[in-house]
């Protein structure tokens, strides 16, 4: 196994009270290493107290694959192919937590496939 992360870029929100992961950072490492998938981002993201950025209006999960990003970002050599795709992974009311996380349990692994 290597000591390489599977993602490019990371950054984790600080969390507003109320509200936690329903997964971990290394949760989310061994089902990228497990299926050899790598990312160019990956986030955890607290959400906002507006309504309109939360993980009620998102979901738990976002993946996507910017393949049509313009210019000089999509046609850099120096980028890996992985740099195009972002993984965010939604905070979540703190009374939700253990249901969101079976959820990403069962998710999590067929979204890396």
């Amino acid at each position: 196994m290597t000591d390489e992360l599977p993602w490019e870029n990371y950054d984790r929100d600080r969390l507003r009270s109320g509200r936690s992961y329903p997964v971990g950072r290394d949760f989310v490492e061994r089902c990228l290493r497990e299926t050899g998938a790598v990312v160019g981002s990956l986030s955890f993201v607290g959400g906002t107290a507006d309504p309109q950025h939360t993980a009620e209006r998102f979901g738990l999960l976002d993946l996507f694959w910017f393949s049509d990003v313009p210019g000089r970002i999509a046609f850099n050599r120096a980028r890996s192919p992985a740099s195009h795709l972002f993984m965010r992974v939604w905070a979540v009311p703190s009374g939700q937590r253990r249901q969101a996380a079976q959820l990403l349990a069962d998710g999590l692994p067929t979204a890396c496939r």
